[in-house]
């Protein structure tokens, strides 16, 4: 009668740690989800990678073209000329005007170039970067809302040497579950998760 009435269940201590182990699961993979949900972020990086590259790469025909020592303006207009070869479309003549708690302030800023829509292209040909052109394009992809800017300084021997990609503060901060997921720290709270699963069963 004993082992007729046997019933083939687990022991409450072995669900127990059944149940930690699908916690622990549950946990990992809600984590995972989380930061997999903004699929559409994930494609924006993408277009703008594409475009920046593209921009670049009429930037350098430039300047294998001309060489260094030339007046902003010049490659400027030259730049214009390479990118609507390549099918973009490109603002010359992009005013933006500076609010202060609702008021207009000063004339409107002119933006050097803006590509696609999507990025700003501030040209320089100075003997080196300093700080505050860093700061001027994100002021300007603040002002204007576009999340991604290029500063390029054509005064120099190699171009690539001469090229700053700035993206606005605000979407790198939203980008950093992505970051996350893709660098070590997060294998490495992966594996840590699969180790305590593991103990538990």
């Amino acid at each position: 009668m004993a082992e007729s009435a046997y019933s083939p269940t687990l022991s409450t201590s072995r669900k127990r740690r059944h149940r930690s182990a699908n916690d622990v699961l549950s946990q990992h993979f809600t984590a995972a989800s989380c930061l997999l949900l903004p699929s559409r972020m994930t494609e924006d990086n993408s277009l703008h990678e594409d475009l920046t590259e593209q921009i670049i790469a009429c930037a350098i025909t430039v300047h294998d073209t001309l060489g260094a020592g030339l007046l902003e303006s010049i490659y400027q207009r030259c730049l214009v000329v390479e990118l609507r070869e390549a099918g973009l479309q490109v603002e010359t003549e992009r005013y933006v005007r500076v609010l202060y708690r609702g008021t207009v302030v000063g004339p409107p800023l002119k933006l050097d170039l803006v590509v696609a829509g999507l990025v700003v292209v501030e040209v320089k040909a100075v003997q080196s970067f300093v700080p505050v052109h860093h700061a001027q394009v994100i002021s300007y992809l603040k002002l204007t809302g576009r999340p991604v800017g290029l500063l390029i300084n054509f005064n120099v021997t190699l171009l690539k040497h001469g090229i700053r990609k700035v993206v606005r503060p605000d979407l790198t901060r939203r980008n950093l579950p992505f970051l996350l997921f893709d660098s070590p720290l997060f294998e490495g709270v992966a594996t840590a998760h699969s180790s305590r699963v593991h103990a538990l069963t």
